[in-house]
């Protein structure tokens, strides 16, 4: 075979030996041993060997390794039943899998092959052991008001069963007790056992502190039904069990959490809860409440919300002094910039920005400057869609000597997404929005920072005044990392309620089974996000309803459906066709596509693969108004854009809830081989791909992934996989969905076209080499001695 870069087509001989059942499962079609995927295990036959050899040993509580003779040159020894199918002209193997030796869960795929639940096993869970008084948020009935058929429908209830991700430490650990003497009573945990129940309960705390504290509580979870179901020994590690639920935890930087004190942060504190009016949807009357706008957080009711929060001194100390948008490391001299052209008084958008300057004045934003502030940066003003402007603080101005050149480096978050949003999506279930009314302008920056926030404003009259802002403008780069620490805040405050939100600077996302529980779970987050001391947009919430559009993104529950609006679907084709016909074009043209192609990528998946060189390409110039000539692979990837986006109906199905979790490859100098369930493949670059024996190791194992997803693309359907992989470079290249290796770039543009084709998402894992046991004998089958010993032993029909 000559060397391509390109992956050829697998032959009809190898195609996918898995069709989907009618209850959902996945089934054999060479008619060999079946297994069922659900929730997110498999279900095995119960006469496979292999399953009554695990449970013989975890009956008996047996913790040792058997090890093998030697057959996989010292590794744990695994033999495999099945039948082979292979075609001379194939450029996989085909057969099916099975596992006879005898390890412990801490091997991956003891865990990964029977990690089923049954959901009639009856073991003992957390929040039965909880009371119902969740931190006094239990309320024994809840209230719906509405004025849609003209009166007051009031829904009771008996006192809330707590939800897992709601519970405190305390209280788990309360619970954790009260289930080892519950235990010990019954006789099912012994005298001897104590000490293994105790090492179990260290290593939870050990995982709180390197954890998300929710991630921890459903590995918990699923470790005690894993352990009532096969009797186990307590505190028995289970690695895959950790990689599949267990978050680590976000990493802040405190040092940014100093200022000097601001003077005005100890004002005089209302009672905000008698200002509080829901939506007019929810009020009995149809006439809202005017009310005074909360423009300043509230550092007492923070205080008393922010109690053991993760992020607690640095939030407190930015509520209290002000946050530094600068560091300490200032001009001397004063530095000056004149606005843009839209802030001049012959700009169309001048009036409106006038107006909204007269606001900023009026509510204390905007200080009349007692002495020239050290950076004076331009204004400029854009239109916003609903017929408003937006005061743009141009903090990248001048260059060189621009408030952002003195903000430091800017620390990396992880900001939630669509995708974060639809994984709490559920069948017919009732979606909420809140919006924050100008969310930036609530938060004071400190007195330090004042000093370099000046801006000048001409007014009708012709004289011109310059002020200092004293809330975070809109233009510094710090801005949205301290607002999402914010909102993650609050995020973490309505968890401890009972309820689970996605927060998105400052729109924020709710989702419920029940449409009392959703319309409960917007009044709480509205009062409280008022008694915070933000101002709510009203005429951008979202009452209680099953079709709702967020982030640009229509989320529909009764259909499951992403989709992308029509109006702005058909801009961004007219965008990319125009583009189709340009050579050159300006940075600023291509952070305007860039900004659409990122939207869009939420509903194509693997679509940001073909982002990332346009993403690189706004990078290298230096302007707005420069440009570049449109050749090579950018305008390739711009053509992938124009021509998926031409046959794309603008909807994709929400992903399964059970993920694809029984993926391994593994790659070799002279071979690789992969499986999933009950299929496997294994090529020779010799004699299948001549042009990757001289390939470094780290593309050997890309090009194994790659050919594992062109294998069984079609059998991942609107899911989520997971594949297991012992090489970190490649584990990382697909979860990052960029390489500088051109080779390896190639790989992962033909893997994520698959992805966005069949609407899956992939997410690799990193498996050590050790654990990675049966994908590592597969790839060396062109070993004579392994290759007689599968022959003979592990091929049920020779």
């Amino acid at each position: 075979m000559a060397a391509n870069s390109r992956l050829p087509a697998v032959s009809n001989s190898g195609a996918c030996a898995l069709q989907d059942g009618d209850d959902g499962s996945t089934v054999n079609k060479d008619g060999g041993a079946h297994e069922h995927l659900k929730d997110g295990g498999i279900q095995t036959n119960t006469d496979d060997a292999y399953v009554n050899a695990v449970l013989q040993q975890l009956t008996g509580q047996q913790t040792q390794y058997v090890h093998s003779s030697g057959l996989l040159d010292g590794r744990q020894n695994q033999n495999i039943a099945g039948n082979s199918n292979e075609s001379d002209n194939s450029v996989t193997n085909l057969g099916n899998t099975g596992i006879n030796s005898i390890l412990s869960w801490q091997d991956p795929q003891i865990y990964l092959k029977h990690s089923n639940i049954d959901s009639k096993v009856n073991y003992l869970d957390i929040i039965d052991f909880v009371g119902n008084d969740i931190g006094g948020t239990s309320m024994p009935e809840e209230r719906l008001i509405s004025n849609a058929s003209g009166g007051q429908l009031v829904f009771k209830s008996g006192p809330l069963r707590p939800k897992l991700e709601s519970l405190s430490l305390c209280q788990w650990s309360r619970a954790n007790l009260s289930i080892m003497y519950k235990l010990l009573s019954t006789g099912e945990l012994a005298q001897t056992q104590i000490l293994d129940y105790l090492s179990y309960t260290m290593r939870f705390y050990q995982l709180v502190s390197s954890c998300e504290f929710v991630s921890v509580l459903f590995f918990d979870r699923e470790y005690r039904r894993l352990q009532k179901q096969h009797t186990f020994r307590w505190g028995t590690d289970i690695p895959h069990l950790q990689s599949v639920y267990l978050r680590p935890k976000a990493v802040y930087n405190k040092s940014q959490a100093s200022g000097p004190i601001f003077k005005n942060a100890n004002k005089q504190q209302q009672d905000y809860s008698k200002l509080w009016c829901p939506t007019p949807s929810l009020c009995p009357s149809k006439k809202r409440i005017k009310v005074k706008p909360v423009r300043d957080l509230v550092y007492n009711v923070w205080h008393d919300e922010l109690k053991n929060d993760v992020d607690k001194d640095f939030l407190l100390q930015g509520i209290k002094n002000g946050f530094d948008i600068v560091q300490d490391n200032l001009a001397s001299s004063h530095i000056s910039a004149k606005n843009h052209p839209s802030a001049n008084p012959s700009s169309p958008l001048y009036n409106k920005a006038h107006q909204q300057i007269l606001t900023e004045i009026e509510n204390g934003n905007y200080e009349f400057a007692k002495s020239t502030p050290k950076i004076i940066s331009p204004l400029g003003i854009i239109p916003k869609s609903d017929g408003g402007v937006r005061i743009i603080h141009d903090c990248s101005r001048p260059l060189g000597s621009a408030v952002n050149d003195f903000a430091g480096d800017v620390e990396k978050q992880k900001f939630q997404s669509v995708d974060d949003a639809a994984k709490l999506v559920t069948k017919n279930c009732f979606m909420a929005k809140v919006d924050l009314k100008s969310a930036y302008r609530s938060v004071s920056i400190s007195s330090h920072s004042q000093q370099v926030t000046g801006l000048r404003w001409t007014f009708p009259d012709g004289q011109t005044h310059t002020f200092i802002d004293k809330k975070l403008p809109f233009g510094s780069k710090l801005a949205p990392g301290i607002f999402h620490r914010l909102s993650q805040a609050i995020r973490r405050m309505m968890s401890r309620r009972g309820f689970t939100i996605i927060a998105y600077l400052d729109d924020f996302f709710i989702c419920e089974k029940t449409k009392q529980r959703c319309a409960h779970a917007l009044r709480i987050l509205i009062y409280l996000l008022r008694k915070l001391g933000f101002s709510i947009s009203w005429s951008k919430v979202v009452d209680p309803c099953q079709k709702l559009v967020f982030l640009g993104v229509e989320i529909d529950s009764t259909t499951l459906e992403l989709r992308l609006p029509i109006k702005k679907l058909d801009e961004l084709r007219r965008e990319l066709a125009s583009f189709q016909q340009r050579k050159h074009v300006s940075k600023k043209q291509l952070q305007s596509l860039a900004g659409k192609l990122n939207w869009a990528s939420s509903v194509v998946h693997g679509g940001r693969v073909f982002l990332r060189r346009i993403i690189d390409s706004i990078m290298q110039l230096k302007h707005d108004r420069h440009k570049m000539r449109l050749s090579g692979d950018i305008l390739h990837d711009i053509h992938w854009w124009y021509n998926f986006m031409a046959t794309f109906n603008g909807k994709s199905i929400l992903l399964n809830t059970n993920p694809v979790t029984s993926v391994y490859t593994d790659a070799c100098n002279t071979g690789a081989g992969g499986f999933f369930g009950t299929d496997w493949f294994y090529v020779n670059w010799k004699e299948d791909f001549p042009f990757a024996q001289t390939l470094h190791i780290n593309e050997q194992e890309a090009l194994a992934v790659a050919l594992a997803v062109k294998r069984w693309a079609k059998c991942w359907q609107n899911r989520r996989v997971f594949i297991y992989c012992d090489n970190a470079s490649t584990v990382a290249c697909i979860n990052k969905c960029t390489s500088r290796n051109k080779l390896l770039m190639s790989f992962l543009r033909e893997l994520f076209w698959l992805s966005a084709a069949n609407n899956f998402h992939l997410v690799a894992i990193h498996l050590p080499g050790k654990q990675n046991v049966l994908a590592d004998a597969i790839s060396r089958l062109h070993e004579l001695k392994l290759c007689q010993f599968f022959m003979k032993e592990c091929l049920s029909n020779p």
